[in-house]
């Protein structure tokens, strides 16, 4: 898929759509507090280290028969939208029973597949360019750490100071919204590819091979540079 297919499929975050027992579903992309509620169920069921493996699938085939209830209930928080209907409990006993009636064990394996699949944001770092930035701002803070002038950074130990802290700052969100209002996938790529500056000395435009003002800078690669040497005034 192209890099932005995958970007418009985030920033559309489309339901899809499935009929069961004779009732319309969707299933959305997870948000903040629909995530880490799915957390708790995976790691009850020791799913949260083995989806990834590839023999996942018969174990979840195997618990899809011998915990239908859990993985029924499981699957229907990413039929939830909001706040409102991630606290109906009774809401998801219902829909967890009309799973469990009308969803074979097979096929509770295809939905659980289908709404743990997640957009692979790391990829997309790398293609965009997110991932080429921050290792450019490591490289900025170790040439500074290594001079003695890094400034120490504190907190973002947990979701809140790592995520909602600074989402709720730069956006003047509130916590509810960050965690119920939005997708996931779209808050941490917002957070990720957020425009900043960093302001470089001489020095450290030059150990990071940045042109420093009034520097002339040739592509050797470029035919065209030839032209641009033998005209070049070497006094």
């Amino acid at each position: 898929m192209e890099l932005q297919d995958k970007i418009t499929d985030i920033l559309l975050a489309l339901p899809q759509g499935v009929t069961i027992g004779g009732e319309r579903y969707n299933f959305y992309a997870p948000t903040l507090g629909i995530s880490m509620m799915a957390a708790r169920y995976l790691r009850a069921l020791g799913l949260d280290k083995c989806m990834s493996d590839t023999d996942s699938t018969a174990h979840i085939l195997e618990l899809a028969t011998k915990r239908r209830d859990d993985i029924c209930r499981l699957i229907v928080l990413f039929t939830l939208s909001g706040k409102t209907e991630a606290w109906d409990a009774a809401m998801i006993e219902r829909r967890a029973a009309a799973f469990v009636a009308s969803v074979s064990a097979p096929e509770l394996v295809m939905l659980l597949t289908m709404v743990l699949k997640q957009p692979d944001l790391k990829g997309i770092y790398r293609e965009c360019g997110i991932q080429a930035d921050r290792d450019r701002q490591s490289r900025i803070a170790s040439i500074r750490k290594s001079k003695g002038n890094t400034p120490e950074q504190y907190g973002g130990h947990t979701v809140f100071g790592s995520m909602i802290d600074r989402a709720a700052e730069r956006y003047g969100w509130t916590k509810d919204y960050i965690v119920w209002g939005i997708d996931l996938a779209s808050l941490q790529l917002m957070l990720a590819d957020g425009i900043g500056t960093t302001h470089l000395s001489d020095e450290e435009r030059e150990q990071l091979g940045v042109p420093v003002a009034g520097d002339i800078v040739i592509d050797a690669d470029d035919p065209a540079s030839r032209e641009q040497l033998r005209n070049y005034r070497w006094s």
